[in-house]
């Protein structure tokens, strides 16, 4: 009876890890859009000031 419920833990332990490296992955490609979308919107920017001053 003990290693079952010893089993049960280990497994229940196990699926909180990959869940944690699924969500810290999932935080990661965020984070890489986010910056991806903050450059892109700098960009956008630039191109907006050089716009209104060649008009």
């Amino acid at each position: 009876c003990y290693s079952k419920i010893r089993a049960d833990e280990i497994i229940s332990n196990s699926k909180s890890k990959a869940h944690i490296y699924e969500l810290k992955e999932k935080t990661k490609s965020l984070q890489d859009k986010a910056s991806f979308l903050e450059s892109e919107y700098k960009g956008l920017l630039e191109s907006k000031k050089c716009l209104e001053f060649n008009l």
